[in-house]
């Protein structure tokens, strides 16, 4: 027999960029946000970012805002520490 899944088990997290270059921060994880998300039997996010270790910036973005949607391969470490458990591919940053 399958299981049913409660909607109350389900959260849907959004947008999400385990790393890139955000100049302005530091930090990544609050424990008020992952006390609040252990409270989920599933949690599901968007992955907002490519993935992976050997790329080249683009020097327009770097002399511009310096923000990079792009994380390195052992930022996948982040959403572990999020317990995500499914993310979906589906954006729009190519």
């Amino acid at each position: 027999m399958e299981k049913i899944i409660d909607t109350k088990d389900l959260v849907f997290l959004g947008d999400i960029v385990p790393g890139g270059i955000l100049h302005y921060k530091t930090d990544f994880v609050f424990e008020e946000i992952q006390s609040y998300l252990s409270k989920f039997e599933y949690r599901i996010a968007t992955l907002e970012a490519a993935i992976g270790d050997n790329y080249a910036f683009d020097a327009e973005k770097m002399n511009g805002r310096k923000n990079i949607i792009y994380s390195k391969s052992f930022n996948i470490q982040k959403i572990i520490e999020l317990n995500i458990n499914i993310v979906s591919l589906a954006n729009n940053h190519p």
